[in-house]
């Protein structure tokens, strides 16, 4: 069953950053916010020059640009992320940060061979859990010379290396790792590097807890390459039972023949999302499947390419706990194809209470964008969000955060207001208040750095945000850190509204 969400005309301000906000829009209250930066910010961080930043994102940067990237968000509200260096000859490096409220504390690998030849680093926060434990990368250099990268964690004394080093069990040599996530027991994944005997590489996925690594993922026939014993595989989220998801690459001799995706604790992967029938290729067996998260119970969620015959049709979105999976998405008129019947869903994010979001393909005689969506299974109803439409019935929405108790954030494009810059306005929603406009609550929107939210990142306990912003009318482009504090009583309401909601991990 498809439930419509009202259509509403959100209006906001502009700049770049991250920013924690805290809404109460489940309890009906609508407080008001103030925003305070965070991140690596001032000398050191701030562009002097004007230049393109091909190292780290190809963005252009002007004279006065800082960029800080958020990462992850943990329950207690601390936030990591990275900030990008400068001196008089432009772009430098970045330099990982954990942020606790008390200000930004650098954090990664600094010694001699972390330091390129402007004497930076280049290093990068990945996620935090509870404990307050990081983890991250940080590059190896000689001189400006790039030599792969070191995976750590960093539980407040230094950081630790993660992953696998040496050589693995056929003598080929271990390159460079990175850390992906870290749970409340402690154990992080990421993936490192194989150099292979014709000089290319390959990457296997792995799980530590540290005191060693182990490998996870499908491995062995089907999985390996005939030649040079290629294999690849890619981990993507962790949840605090210590499964794992990820994608390894399928081969048929020594081509590639498409992605299985699997759920690993370290015992053995089991595979996850649909396979056979319409979801192979009848050419050659082409399988092909991507998966995005895992909650708590152990519910992953991905896609799954359809095939007609030998064409691509369409993607299939589906939730699996292992045993099997089930469809989600839109579906019917509007969101399949008239000419040749396809569709396409992809879920986005899953909660605890196996609530899921994402988004579906629209179709009026042509492609019409994409719609958001919010499946809830206790009554089996899946929830359609659009809230702005042009006169082609064309519309963007794109949902980004799930909180645990099923408020969604995102951002939707105003095809409604004329003259606009940049078309993108941040959302929130929930089932029963409908559409919330968050940035209209902001109290402070000249604040340095303050602009459009363009990206929700996570939620604490006390209901605080860490979303991306930027300034789509700035001269240069800047990504800044915020924290959104909300009025004390809406606070307070949030703080027992979601710490009762959230399952406890660890």
């Amino acid at each position: 069953m498809i439930v419509t969400a009202g259509r509403k005309m959100p209006r906001i301000g502009a700049s770049v950053g991250v920013v924690w906000i805290t809404t109460m829009a489940q309890a009906g209250v609508q407080p008001s916010y103030e925003a305070v930066r965070l991140g690596l910010i001032g000398p050191g961080y701030r562009a002097t020059t004007s230049g393109i930043d091909l190292g780290l994102g190809g963005e252009t940067y002007a004279v006065g640009t800082e960029l800080a990237y958020p990462a992850d968000l943990n329950a207690h509200g601390w936030a990591v992320g990275r900030s990008t260096t400068y001196n008089d000859t432009g772009l430098t490096g970045a330099v990982a940060w954990l942020d606790d409220g008390n200000g930004p504390r650098p954090l990664g690998f600094a010694g001699p061979e972390y330091l390129n030849d402007a004497g930076v680093p280049r290093s990068s926060a990945a996620a935090i859990n509870d404990a307050g434990l990081v983890v991250g990368s940080s590059t190896r250099f000689e001189g400006s010379t790039e030599l792969g990268s070191t995976a750590w964690r960093d539980d407040g004394s230094g950081p630790e290396p993660l992953g696998f080093f040496g050589a693995d069990p056929l003598g080929r040599d271990y390159l460079g790792g990175a850390a992906v996530d870290v749970n409340n027991a402690g154990q992080a994944i990421g993936m490192t590097g194989v150099s292979l005997a014709d000089n290319s590489e390959g990457r296997v996925a792995w799980i530590d807890d540290g005191n060693g690594a182990t490998r996870i993922g499908l491995a062995g026939p089907g999985y390996v390459r005939q030649g040079n014993d290629q294999e690849f595989a890619f981990v993507y989220d962790l949840n605090d039972r210590g499964q794992a998801v990820g994608m390894s690459l399928r081969y048929a001799g020594a081509e590639t023949n498409g992605r299985a995706v699997w759920v690993d604790d370290g015992s053995g992967p089991v595979r996850l999302g649909f396979t056979g029938g319409e979801y192979r290729r009848s050419t050659d067996g082409r399988e092909s499947s991507e998966v995005v998260a895992i909650n708590n119970l152990g519910q992953a969620i991905g896609y799954s390419q359809s095939y007609r015959g030998q064409f691509q049709h369409g993607f299939t979105g589906w939730i699996d706990d292992g045993s099997g999976p089930v469809a989600v998405g839109l579906t019917g008129p509007g969101y399949v194809q008239q000419s040749d019947g396809r569709s396409a869903s992809f879920p986005t994010a899953i909660n605890d209470a196996g609530q899921v979001i994402g988004t579906s393909e629209r179709y009026d005689a042509l492609f019409a964008g994409t719609s958001a969506w919010f499946f809830d299974p206790a009554t089996g109803q899946t929830a359609e969000l659009v809230f702005s439409t042009n006169i082609q019935n064309f519309a963007r929405t794109d949902p980004q955060l799930l909180a645990p108790d099923g408020t969604v954030y995102g951002i939707y494009f105003d095809y409604d207001t004329p003259g606009l810059t940049d078309r993108r306005k941040p959302f929130v929603w929930t089932l029963d208040g409908g559409f919330i406009d968050i940035a209209a609550r902001v109290r402070n929107p000249d604040a340095d750095g303050w602009g459009l939210i363009t990206g929700f990142i996570g939620i604490a306990d006390d209901g605080r945000l860490l979303v991306e912003v930027t300034d789509p009318d700035s001269p240069e482009f800047e990504q800044a850190a915020f924290v959104l504090v909300p009025e004390p009583g809406a606070a307070a309401l949030g703080l027992l509204l979601l710490a009762a909601l959230r399952p406890r991990k660890g």
